[in-house]
């Protein structure tokens, strides 16, 4: 066969000295996640309807270890969008928040005892979603749950702006949760003016990221306790990477 002698492409010339870098990650050195964290999201089996119910989670749980599927590393059984209390329909659809910078006007979400706190939907999962992570430790499983970074979640529910503390709580200790999944649906406020993609997401992240650490500090983790974030559009990631987040 004869040999090409064409030459590479400048840009391709110019990556290949590139590609040799090393390269450097942004990360704690705190022991945690030394293996990806791993098991089974709701999400797209159940959804955040009425399928996402107690019996359900708990049928999947005793199918995880029945399976082996624990003893193969998956551990999680994370709760999606979905489990929180929908706030009782009232005779009038006029009750809002008020208008979002961005000129959006969003519902009151409901889904909060008087002392703000999250409430569960009992409806979906009478026992509460402390006797189910209990069931979930008993069978040797760990709980993940689900909340979003703005004032509504996906489904319409309770998010955590301006709640982070009392989230982080509600999740990470009376629920007993160690992954929690934060959701980007309804983020706003909307970037300062000249700000690089993701600056407001990153800031709210970031305060309910301080808020879990500062809920846990003294509390025994045997699981750990990881925060994942789930943001769009794509342009936001190159922003949180740059600035040690990812």
């Amino acid at each position: 066969m004869a040999r090409s002698n064409r030459a590479l492409p400048p840009a391709l010339l110019l990556l290949l000295p590139a590609l040799l870098l090393p390269c450097g990650v942004a990360a704690l050195d705190n022991g945690a996640a030394r293996r990806p964290p791993m098991g089974y999201n709701t999400w797209y089996d159940l959804g955040g309807g009425d399928n996402l119910n107690e019996s359900a989670i708990r049928a999947t749980a005793d199918a995880m270890v029945s399976k082996n599927l624990l003893a193969a590393g998956y551990r999680w059984l994370n709760l999606d969008d979905g489990f929180i209390a929908p706030k009782p329909k009232p005779k009038d659809n006029n009750t809002t928040l008020g208008s979002e910078p961005d000129g959006e006007s969003l519902p009151d979400p409901g889904g909060r005892l008087p002392n703000g706190s999250l409430a569960e939907n009992r409806a979906k999962f009478p026992s509460g979603m402390g006797a189910l992570s209990a069931y979930l430790g008993s069978r040797g499983l760990a709980l993940g749950l689900y909340t979003a970074r703005g004032r509504l979640t996906c489904c319409g529910l309770a998010g955590s702006l301006n709640h982070e503390r009392e989230d982080a709580r509600r999740l990470a200790i009376d629920w007993n949760a160690s992954y929690i999944k934060m959701d980007s649906c309804h983020g706003t406020p909307p970037d300062p003016r000249g700000s690089p993609p993701g600056t407001a997401a990153i800031a709210q992240y970031r305060n309910f990221s301080q808020a879990l650490n500062a809920t846990v500090r003294y509390t025994p983790r045997p699981h750990g306790l990881f925060l994942f974030v789930c943001n769009f559009p794509m342009r936001f990631f190159l922003t949180l990477s740059r600035a040690g987040h990812g």
